[in-house]
């Protein structure tokens, strides 16, 4: 009136190769109706299982069974072998059941229970499974949903890493064969492997992912990454062994060691990592410590038990530690993963803040740029063209008061009045050209520059040198006018301040990248901010605005300014 465990402290487990295992049964009826006992293996792995009854011409067989035949030979439809053994009423039955296990590792717990309490097992552990399937199915779905909202690879990672420890804990129970290639007991026999190892690698990525070990070097990583590396090779070699030379039991056994060392390898150098990245003051490394806990001593248990004493029942034995294990680990995970997304949410919102605070900061900047830009050209208006407009007023108006009008004088006159207009004129167009060149977009960059060399040559003793490398026509017009503003504010900073008699310019476009140096042999001036001058925080301002840096080393031997800008489009 019940279920017995038939071997209650550990099951039969055996490590004799390729042996045959008779288990005998009697069994007395002594009640007044016919019932029917059930017999359960407790492993769903048995290449074969026959079932024999005592008549009174012998024993015959009832059954023949076993993972290496088709589901349908089951004589009760259950993703473990159940034998329903008939008792007449009053009657004893003698049964005797043969078992079979390719290999070294044979391992049982049989229990025998009456038809009540086996029904009731079979629907409560039905109910556990979907309850477990539905869970872990609403795992997926809502990290999917997150991951196409957010964009984030790891909630795509995290799905794949669920689906496949579902996969594993329907195969480690035979659910697999009995529900979706019920007709092929050779893929039976590799299911259990295939997905055990997908579902670990998969475990070992996430935790990459998740505690970010990316551009760590830590002793831990390289454990977990032999380890991972180890199962990925042993897999396809253990399945090749298995499907084409099954007579090689010690080769068989070495990748069976292989598989377990590399799983638990996993398993323990994932505990590692998190240790080390609690104690490098990750937080979110705690929920994977707490999830890995108990799933690693599962793993490491189960290891233990089919080393040790070739048991099985750790694996097969519906709920295992091991299952019970992933459940606790992916649900600590998910916690883990959200409480992730919030902490990076909060990261992303403060790195945000920064960065419109750096874009206010550098569109202040440009601003106090270009107001110095409008007092510097009002000051070159009022003391040049101003001044020189002034002058000819001045000369106009002042016309000597003569009692005839002499014709040299007069020729004289207008030839001072045209000089002095020439000259305001030129100064207006220099100042016109530092703003906006008219030939830039004609002549590049490049050669634009050239002529504005040539053009100081001539009215400056300075030595200058222009040296160019690339195409000029492959930067953006924006910047051109900005790599021609700064040339020529350095240009000017060298002729009126620096007392140097020679000066070079060197503009070379390497990549996506524009490095500029100039460089004189002047006096040298003070590389200090608070003592910088309009015109270079001018510079810097404008190269700041497009990304790149401004580097300068100063001596009394002469001064070195080096730009670097990436060649980019603003919109």
């Amino acid at each position: 009136m019940g279920g017995k465990s038939l071997a209650p402290s550990s099951g039969i487990h055996s490590t004799f190769g390729n042996d045959h295992y008779w288990l005998s049964l009697k069994l007395q009826n002594s009640g007044s109706d016919n019932r029917t006992i059930y017999f359960q293996l407790n492993n769903p792995h048995l290449d074969s299982v026959r079932v024999f009854y005592q008549t009174p011409d012998g024993m015959k067989q009832l059954w023949e069974t076993g993972a290496t035949l088709p589901f349908d030979t089951r004589p009760y439809p259950y993703h473990d072998f159940v034998l329903p053994l008939k008792l007449t009423a009053g009657a004893t039955e003698y049964f005797i059941i043969h078992t079979k296990k390719e290999g070294k590792i044979f391992s049982i717990k049989p229990e025998l229970m009456d038809e009540d309490y086996f029904k009731g097992k079979e629907q409560r552990l039905y109910t556990i499974f979907g309850l477990f399937l539905g869970f872990m199915l609403f795992n997926v779905f809502v990290n999917l949903f997150l991951g196409v909202t957010l964009g984030d690879r790891i909630h795509y990672l995290y799905s794949l890493y669920v689906l496949a420890a579902m996969s594993w804990m329907f195969c480690s129970v035979g659910a697999e064969f009995q529900f979706v290639f019920p007709n092929h007991p050779e893929w039976f026999m590799l299911s259990q492997s295939i997905t055990g190892a997908i579902t670990m690698i998969l475990m070992s990525l996430l935790a990459f992912v998740f505690l970010q070990l990316k551009d760590l070097r830590i002793k831990a990583k390289f454990v977990l990454q032999c380890a991972t590396g180890l199962l990925l090779i042993t897999l396809p070699v253990k399945l090749a062994v298995e499907s084409f030379f099954p007579s090689f039991s010690h080769l068989k056994e070495f990748l069976l060691y292989s598989y377990l060392l590399s799983v638990a390898g996993i398993a323990v150098g994932i505990v590692w990592v998190a240790i080390v990245r609690i104690r490098q003051g990750f937080t979110p490394a705690w929920f994977y410590l707490s999830a890995m806990c108990y799933l690693t001593i599962s793993i490491l248990f189960a290891c233990y038990r089919i080393l040790r004493y070739g048991d099985l029942t750790e694996l097969f034995s519906t709920p295992t530690n091991v299952q019970l294990g992933l459940l606790v680990e992916t649900t600590i995970i998910f916690l883990g993963i959200i409480y992730r997304y919030n902490l990076m949410k909060g990261e992303r919102i403060h790195l945000k803040q920064q960065l419109a605070k750096q874009e206010l900061d550098m569109n202040r900047q440009v601003i106090v740029a270009q107001e110095d830009e409008r007092r510097r050209l009002a000051q070159d208006l009022h003391d040049d063209v101003g001044a020189t407009l002034s002058t000819l007023i001045l000369h106009i108006s002042n016309v000597p008061e003569l009692p005839e009008w002499q014709t040299d004088f007069a020729l004289n006159y207008n030839r001072k009045s045209l000089s002095i207009g020439k000259k305001a004129l030129a100064d207006l167009r220099n100042i016109a050209h530092d703003l906006l060149p008219r030939d830039l977009q004609v002549n590049g960059l490049f050669g634009t520059l050239n002529e504005r060399l040539q053009s100081l040559r001539s009215i400056t003793s300075l030595h200058l040198d222009l040296y160019t490398h690339g195409d000029d026509r492959a930067i953006g017009e924006e910047l051109v006018l900005t790599l021609y503003r700064v040339v020529n504010e350095l240009l000017n900073n060298v002729i009126k301040h620096a007392e140097a008699t020679r000066a070079s310019i060197d503009i070379s476009f390497i990549g996506d990248e524009i490095i500029l140096v100039v460089e004189d042999n002047g006096k040298g001036i003070k590389v200090d901010h608070r003592h910088l001058g309009m015109g270079i925080r001018n510079i810097e301002s404008r190269v700041a605005f497009w990304g790149g840096t401004v580097n300068m080393d100063s001596n009394a031997r002469g001064t070195t300014v080096i730009i670097t800008i990436p060649n980019v489009q603003k919109a």
